[in-house]
Parts: C-alpha cells; sequence; structure tokens
C-alpha cells in the first residue's frame, strides 16, 4: 500500500507448554516423535493440517497434525493449555502480555520448535507528523524490545 511506513518492532520464538492437570492425567512426550497420540492445539486456526517443525544439536524432525484445537488468538490458545485441553505452542513474549507461562509446564525443553515470527507495526507515512502516533509507536517499541527509545 502506498504511503505506508512499517517497522519491526520484534522477533520471537516460543515453545511448547502444558498444564499441570494435562501433565498429571498424560506422560508427556520427550522426543517429538511421541506427540501423535496428544492433543496439540495450533496457533493455525484455517489450516485443516499443521506442521511443527523441530531441531536439536543438527537433527530435524517434522510433525503433521490434523488441526482440531486451533485459535489465531494467543491469549486463547494459553487458556486452553491452562485449562488442560492439550498442548499448544505459545510464543516468548507471552509473558510480557500478561501470560503466565510459569504456571505451565514446558514440553520438548531440550528440542527448538522453528516458528519464528516477527511482529510489525504499520502506519500511513502522514499519521506519524501526529505526536501521539510517534508516542504510540514508542510505547510498542519499548514493550516488545524492552529498549528505551529515548536513551
Amino acid at each position: 500500500m502506498p504511503n505506508m511506513i512499517a517497522k519491526k518492532l520484534a522477533s520471537f520464538g516460543g515453545a511448547l507448554f502444558v498444564s499441570e492437570s494435562y501433565a498429571h492425567f498424560s506422560e508427556l512426550p520427550t522426543t517429538p516423535e511421541q506427540l501423535g497420540p496428544h492433543i496439540l492445539i495450533s496457533n493455525q486456526p484455517y489450516a485443516k493440517q499443521t506442521v511443527w517443525h523441530f531441531t536439536k544439536e543438527g537433527d530435524r524432525y517434522q510433525h503433521a497434525f490434523d488441526t482440531s484445537y486451533a485459535c489465531n488468538e494467543i491469549d486463547v490458545i494459553a487458556q486452553w493449555v491452562y485449562e488442560g485441553i492439550g498442548i499448544g505452542w505459545l510464543p516468548d513474549i507471552s509473558s510480557r502480555s500478561g501470560l503466565v507461562l510459569d504456571q505451565l509446564i514446558p514440553v520438548l525443553p531440550d528440542w527448538q520448535l522453528l516458528r519464528p515470527k516477527t511482529l510489525w507495526l504499520a502506519y500511513h507515512e502522514r499519521r506519524s507528523e501526529n505526536p501521539l502516533i510517534g508516542k504510540f509507536i514508542d510505547f510498542f517499541s519499548v514493550s516488545f524490545s524492552g529498549v528505551d527509545p529515548a536513551r
């Protein structure tokens, strides 16, 4: 779109999590190959199938699963995980948005789930002349990077 400015706010990864109640009633996988019998929550709500790509010390594994629980709202996925519905991917910025990741149990902590995401802020170039828009941009830059733009 012409006359638009896009500012990269953050790049982030994430991990798989479950609740204590889920872990109490189900043996957690120790390898991605063991994900098969588990309920997996996708953040791709319109996909019939989701594929998660894992890596560990040069080893790669791809796990495809039919999407039965899916939502593109991280807060909803976190709630489902917290309620014990299944295993879900949550971004590592979740704790900054009020989610309490320390109440959840990491799944496959030795494996890296390759799902890098980038958060962008797009705005019309004329809006950048408005000081309130500048403060809004600075606020989100600080919120996601932890760096004070005034420094």
